[in-house]
């Protein structure tokens, strides 16, 4: 594994990646399902909240391609560990993949709405469609994202205990953020997956050139 400056980029989108997501779901201020009619059109009819809401979306949508970029990364380290046929490398790298479609997809949903009346010149016509489009995102992200983040997880700290490509500590701490992304429809328990990606990329960072896999 060459020391280029190049393969300096995998860690850094990770600590990027963490900085747009965190900051792009905290601005996603969509209406509640259960709000009333009046407050969705009110907020939808705001050109501030519908700005709020396409920036928020826009940087899911970047924090998705640097996750890509971090992932390419991390599975470049890892398949130089593996050996053949490296499956667990390709369960790392296939859920990472999938966990990027599904952010993009939630973001989408959340920037449905007011996407639509800012840029596409719509009018504001239904609460009902506002009201269940946009938190389609939800699911998408806690339940469909989250399982791919596990399978994601769950596939590197396996071979992170295996080969010792990044202190095993980050291993056992997969494991734990594996089960608590279980419950990732809570929203909270996310938070697990912004630091397991953030421990993986400074170790990255400060990595050796050449990790020695375990005999």
């Amino acid at each position: 594994m060459s020391g280029s400056r190049w393969e300096r980029w995998g860690p850094l989108a990770g600590i990027v990646f963490v900085v747009l997501f965190v900051v792009g779901l905290t601005l996603n201020n969509i209406p509640s399902a259960d709000d009333s009619a009046a407050k969705i059109t009110s907020f939808y009819n705001d050109g501030g909240d519908r700005a709020q809401v396409i920036i928020s979306s826009y940087l899911l949508w970047l924090a998705g391609l640097f996750f890509f970029w971090f992932i390419a990364g991390l599975r470049a380290r890892l398949i130089a560990v593996e050996e053949a046929p490296g499956r667990l490398t390709s369960i790392t790298y296939g859920g990472g993949l999938v966990f990027i479609g599904l952010l993009m997809a939630a973001a989408s949903c959340f920037a449905s709405v007011a996407g639509d009346i800012t840029f596409g010149g719509e009018d504001f016509v239904s609460a009902e469609g506002a009201r269940f489009v946009p938190e389609l995102g939800y699911p998408l992200l806690l339940i469909g994202g989250m399982f791919a983040a596990i399978a994601m997880i769950d596939a590197a700290s396996i071979l992170i205990l295996r080969t010792g490509v990044v202190p095993a500590w980050i291993g056992y701490f997969g494991f734990v953020a594996a089960v608590a992304l279980l419950f990732g429809v809570l929203f909270l328990p996310m938070i697990f997956l912004v630091l397991w990606v953030l421990f993986v990329s400074v170790a990255m960072w400060r990595a050796p050139a050449q990790p020695v896999p375990a005999v």
